[in-house]
């Protein structure tokens, strides 16, 4: 890991890189020794590069008392030495069905990182609320930081389909920046889309390109046989998200899904055929 520390002015007083103990000399190597500081300055003490597997340490300020004693907020020593404590990076990952967000076991989930090796793969499972841990939550930590890793389903849990793959960084500060959904607590969520479903979403593309989704309630109605056949089921898109039906109700055949209440200054869309 590479440290430095500031002065008051922001300047560079020092920096250096951590090394390991070496048990053939008198020295303790790990331990960064600095001389000749101010007394009654305030110092910033910087990780500016950790470990791998590891997020960087969060800055610390340190004053070197008249008496030659160290104030600081950090955790000191019996010995005095300030220490830098490192966090092993950490990635919470959770199996979902995309529409209610229930926890799902028998999935396959692999993390793979940028040279195609699977680093973790897990098979997913259900909370056993006996124990304090939540178990459907896969929790990995020393991911490196700042690589690409690609978060993938190989087995779906009966009655779904497969997830599409996403991928996810972890910044050097432990935050992840991830091209899935994530949940309010920081979890990636792998979600999976009932087999037996229709998703559908309204949306407007303009002369540019931009795709947008159009910000209206609209119902849908699903038809048996044809266009105009009988409606044997409905469901609404509320807003701009997405809307699902269940199609548990239904036996194997043809249908098809016609729209009303089509916002003013739009077409209806066409009737799409399911099978």
């Amino acid at each position: 890991m590479r440290f430095g520390y500031f002065d008051e002015d922001g300047n560079v007083v020092e920096e250096w890189i951590s090394e390991v103990e070496d048990e053939t000399t008198v020295e303790n190597e790990s331990i960064h020794v600095i001389t000749g500081l101010l007394t009654e300055v305030e110092y910033t003490l910087i990780e500016t590069v950790a470990p791998d597997g590891y997020t960087v340490a969060t800055s610390t300020t340190f004053v070197i008392n008249t008496d030659g004693t160290v104030t600081t907020l950090a955790t000191v020593t019996t010995d005095g030495v300030i220490l830098v404590e490192d966090t092993k990076t950490t990635v919470s990952i959770s199996k979902v069905d995309i529409f209610d967000g229930i926890e799902l076991e028998g999935a396959h989930i692999q993390i793979i990182d940028e040279n195609g090796n699977v680093v973790e793969e897990w098979d997913s499972v259900l909370d056993d609320e006996s124990t304090p841990e939540n178990e459907a939550i896969h929790v990995v930590t020393g991911l490196l930081t700042g690589v690409t890793y690609i978060l993938r389903e190989t087995v779906a849990p009966n009655g779904y389909g497969i997830a599409t793959d996403t991928t996810f960084v972890i910044n050097a500060d432990g935050t992840i920046v991830s091209t899935g959904s994530v949940s309010s607590t920081g979890v990636l969520l792998v979600e999976d889309t009932p087999s037996n479903s229709i998703v559908i979403n309204k949306i407007f593309e303009d002369y540019l390109g931009n795709v947008t989704a159009v910000d209206s309630d609209i119902t849908f109605q699903i038809h048996a046989g044809s266009a105009t056949g009988e409606v044997v089921g409905t469901f609404t898109r509320i807003g701009t998200s997405q809307s699902y039906e269940y199609l548990t109700t239904l036996d194997d055949g043809t249908y098809y899904i016609t729209e009303s209440g089509t916002p003013d200054g739009y077409n209806s869309i066409d009737p799409i055929k399911v099978v």
